[in-house]
């Protein structure tokens, strides 16, 4: 009997390695998809927190742009508002000056009449 427990022990210890080497090679699988499972959480919440600066810096940059044009667009409105203003002082100053010109050459022409009349007589 001695002869068939050395096979038999060797088969068993054969059985006891595999198993072994089995369980080794399921724990570092296990591990393996640990490790790798941490590694693409690490990236997402990387990518989550680029995306959330990222939308951060559009925020402030179009709140920025935002103000800039409303700035730009009151400084329009002042702008045309005061084109506006020198536009109708200028006129009525024109149109003024056009009144004493015609007063003027009116003072001329009773001038140049009264000239000729006293001319004439």
């Amino acid at each position: 009997m001695v002869g068939y427990a050395n096979p038999l022990t060797a088969t068993f210890e054969l059985q006891r390695q595999t198993i072994t080497q089995s369980q080794e090679a399921l724990s570092q699988g296990v591990e393996f998809q640990q490790r790798f499972s941490e590694a693409f959480d690490a990236l997402a919440e990387e990518l989550e927190a680029g995306t959330d600066t990222y939308d951060e810096l559009a925020l402030d940059y179009l709140d920025t742009v935002d103000d800039q044009i409303g700035m730009l667009v009151e400084a329009h409105a002042e702008l045309e508002t005061r084109s506006i203003e020198t536009t109708e002082r200028i006129t009525e100053q024109f149109e003024q000056l056009q009144t004493q010109v015609e007063e003027v050459q009116q003072q001329v022409c009773e001038i140049q009449e009264q000239t000729v009349d006293a001319a004439d007589s």
